[in-house]
């Protein structure tokens, strides 16, 4: 194929294109039949000038197309690369009149079924806009981009004067998606990493953040949307005796779940019970894969992110921890290796300064060519007889984490904002110098994450080089893949079903429904703020120790005693509920039936709160001892 090299940016530029308002869903072009691109084409062809000279030039460097693709499912993926196909298109997928989408549909259904038939990506990708957008993006926003999104896997490509440059008001997307579309072996621009969204792909907004001066970072994460905005070309899934050429077994992003590894070992063919959110011993395979059954890719990028510890749900959502992860690990159904300690350190009280710089690289991913003839041969029938397995490791994200904490502990509210503004100014610009910052040049650091730090820096110049040599570090890890950062996962019940294993797997799975999630989160807030109270409390006052009665402090002692038991009481009611519920054992009306009635747990607000009255003679001594 003889291809351009020099893409335009205006495809990764153009996200102030999007419309803010929701559109009316995408259907019908699913209707139309298979044709060839230059049938498909015809219904335009008074919109857009010489298409059929376009569409000679797209099918004659698509002689050879690659991914099982046909010809002409590539050529119209070609077509699209070129200028005069993907602005006329994006327009009508944007506007409000969906009639004005109805000249591409015979060419949507050609294009889409050929995107359809690309693997997923799932990545971090990157896109931007050269202006200072980010009060549309606030954080927790859900919305529909109804265009076709072009991203990119490399962020030195948007940082060139080309793209988004290095100056002037800029925003940055960093996208965590799960169905992008690597088209770089059908495009015009074969030299980029290009990752084409799909049209209609939804997001929530996960962190909006400010970057210097001119730069704005907003971290978004595909999600399912809650009504299909978009209808596929064909259906899903297509067993193997029902396939054409125009078909072949996929699986959809619906099929797959996503879980991080923070510190867990697996590999490709593990065993996990999505109950519990456990690896079980075993391997789907009884001998080790030929290469040709795993799809290998590089799929480099690096990001970095600053925790300020206030909150576990900041810390959750800054690192975006899955739904029902964040559920095992708020009730420590799922223990939090050392390597990622970062995940759990929460202040305990008002007068810590706590930070984590966190450098994430990602380096390679794997997946299992499910589809390939023969794989069954290698089956371990232990795997499928095993009922404690629900799901097998199909993919891995590599790479690493590297956290970097500050701590110290302050005598007063005021000067914990104070360092914590020194730190975010010292982060925002690498080469800010902390000499002479007594703030900054007292803090104790400590490193966490996937790489061992042998010599711990004491400075955050120090830490910056440190994470500037974490890819040479990352050679000896792995053959240079680092630690498993992701695992995807599929179900082994249709694992038996895709590949006709004869096999009775009846275990039941049901994930908690995200409400739920949100409201368990919110009481571990409550519970974490009311424990920074009693200790801030305790602290306060042991700096009047001499003059107050030792039976006060047995008493406030005795009550976080107390307050931590029942927490972990708490935890531990939870996490075998929630087993029970993704086992179908019992409804989630359970847990709906405890979570209304924590305002009577004596972790509440409420409880904490009487405790504080009913001692309030405490309060008042401290205030007398302050005036005199």
């Amino acid at each position: 194929m003889a291809h351009s090299n020099c893409i335009p940016s205006e495809r990764f530029l153009d996200a102030t294109s999007e419309p803010q308002r929701r559109l009316s869903p995408i259907h019908g072009y699913e209707l139309k039949p298979l044709v060839s691109l230059e049938e498909a084409v015809r219904p335009f062809e008074t919109l857009i000038p010489n298409i059929q000279a376009y569409v000679w030039t797209a099918t004659g460097n698509c002689e050879q197309p690659k991914d099982g693709l046909t010809l002409d499912e590539s050529a119209a993926v070609y077509l699209y690369t070129m200028e005069c196909m993907y602005r006329q298109l994006n327009s009508a997928l944007r506007s409000e009149d969906r009639q004005q989408l109805v000249p591409y549909f015979s060419y949507l259904k050609l294009f889409l079924t050929a995107l359809w038939k690309l693997n997923d990506v799932q990545d971090l990708v990157f896109r931007g806009v050269k202006a200072n957008i980010s009060d549309d993006y606030p954080k927790g926003k859900r919305f529909a981009w109804w265009g076709l999104s072009s991203t990119t896997t490399s962020l030195d490509v948007l940082q060139t004067p080309t793209f988004l440059g290095e100056s002037g008001p800029r925003t940055l997307f960093n996208i965590q998606c799960f169905n992008g579309k690597m088209i770089q072996n059908h495009s015009q621009f074969s030299k980029e990493s290009e990752v084409l969204l799909l049209p209609c792909s939804y997001f929530e907004v996960m962190g909006n953040m400010k970057q210097g001066a001119d730069l704005r970072i907003i971290h978004l994460k595909q999600i399912e949307p809650p009504v299909v905005l978009i209808q596929p070309p064909f259906p899903s899934i297509v067993h193997p005796e029902e396939s054409t050429s125009n078909e072949k077994i996929i699986m959809t992003s619906s099929n797959l779940i996503e879980r991080q590894a923070i510190g867990r070992s697996g590999e490709i063919g593990s065993l996990y019970d999505i109950r519990t959110d456990q690896f079980v011993m075993g391997n789907l395979f009884n001998d080790v894969l030929p290469d040709s059954f795993i799809r290998r890719h590089d799929n480099f990028s690096a990001s970095y992110w600053v925790d300020f510890h206030n909150s576990q749900k900041e810390t959750f959502d800054n690192l975006n921890i899955e739904a029902n992860l964040k559920l095992a690990l708020m009730t420590e159904l799922l223990k939090v290796e050392e390597s990622a300690k970062y995940l759990k350190q929460t202040k305990a009280n008002s007068h810590t300064v706590r930070t984590t710089f966190i450098y994430n690289a990602k380096t390679k991913r794997e997946d299992l060519q499910i589809s390939i003839e023969g794989l069954h041969e290698y089956f371990s029938s232990h795997a499928f007889e095993n009922p404690d397995v629900t799901h097998v490791v199909i993919g891995i994200i590599w790479g690493v984490n590297v956290a970097a904490t500050f701590e110290r502990i302050v005598e007063k509210h005021d000067d914990v904002k104070r360092t914590e503004d020194a730190l975010k100014a010292a982060f925002a610009n690498p080469a800010f110098s902390i000499s002479g910052n007594a703030d900054l040049e007292s803090l104790k650091i400590s490193f966490s994450g996937d790489i061992l730090i042998e010599n711990c820096p004491g400075t955050i110049d120090g830490v910056m080089q440190v994470c500037q040599n974490v890819p040479s570090m990352l050679k000896s890890l792995n053959d240079g893949k680092g630690q498993p950062l992701t695992y995807i996962l599929y179900s082994l019940k249709q694992i038996a079903e895709r590949t006709k294993i004869k096999q009775n797997i009846t275990r039941m799975v049901k994930e908690v429904s995200k409400q739920i999630v949100d409201r368990i989160e919110n009481i571990f807030e409550q519970i974490n703020d009311e424990q920074r109270k009693l200790n801030d409390f305790l602290d306060e006052m042991n700096s009047w120790k001499e003059f107050l009665d030792q039976e006060w402090f047995d008493l406030v002692k005795q009550k976080l005693s107390d307050f931590n038991k029942e927490e972990l009481k708490l935890k531990r009611e939870l996490s075998s509920l929630l087993v029970d519920i993704r086992s179908n054992l019992v409804k989630e009306s359970k847990m709906i039936e405890l979570i209304d009635n924590f305002s009577k747990h004596p972790c509440s607000s409420q409880s904490i709160g009487k405790f504080f009255e009913e001692n309030e003679n405490i309060k008042a001594k401290i205030q007398t001892l302050k005036k005199n």
